[in-house]
C-alpha cells in the first residue's frame, strides 16, 4: 500500500501541493482509497476454497452410466458357468497371469486359456442376447 501510494503521488506530483499545501493529506486521502479500491476488489471476488472436506462435497459427475454398465456386466457374469466365472475373475479383475491363475485355481495352465476363451465367447454371446453389441 506505501508503495502505491508513493507511485501514485510520483505520477500525480503536479496535483500536489508542496508549498501552501499539506502533502501529508494528499499521501493519506490516496492511501485510504487504495485500502477502500482493495476492499471492493475482494467482497465482489469469490475467495478460493482450499478446505479439503468442501471440495471432497462438490459434486462430480455423472456415475450412472458406469454403474448401469457394471450393474449388466455382474448380470451377464452370473449367467456363465463357476469355472468361467472363477477364471474371469482371476485374469481380468484380479490381474492375474495365466500360470498364477492355474495356481490360484489348482488346474494346468491350458485349462486356463481354454476356459478363459470360452467363457469371453459365452460373454459375447450373453451380451448380444442382452442387447448391449449392436
Amino acid at each position: 500500500m506505501v508503495q502505491e501510494t508513493f507511485l501514485r503521488a510520483w505520477r500525480n506530483i503536479s496535483r500536489v501541493r508542496l508549498i501552501d499545501g499539506n502533502p501529508r493529506s494528499y499521501l493519506f486521502t490516496t492511501a485510504r482509497n487504495i485500502l477502500t479500491d482493495e476492499w471492493r476488489t475482494r467482497s465482489r471476488r469469490p475467495e478460493l476454497v482450499n478446505d479439503d472436506r468442501r471440495l471432497a462435497n462438490v459434486p462430480t459427475e455423472d456415475t450412472v452410466n458406469a454403474t448401469l454398465e457394471a450393474l449388466t456386466i455382474n448380470e451377464a457374469l452370473t449367467r456363465l458357468s463357476v469355472d468361467h466365472r472363477n477364471v474371469i475373475q482371476a485374469l481380468y479383475y484380479d490381474g492375474l497371469t495365466v500360470p498364477e491363475a492355474a495356481r490360484r485355481l489348482g488346474v494346468a495352465q491350458g485349462t486356463v486359456k481354454s476356459r478363459g476363451y470360452y467363457a469371453v465367447r459365452a460373454l459375447r454371446t450373453t451380451f448380444d442376447e442382452m442387447g448391449l453389441l449392436q
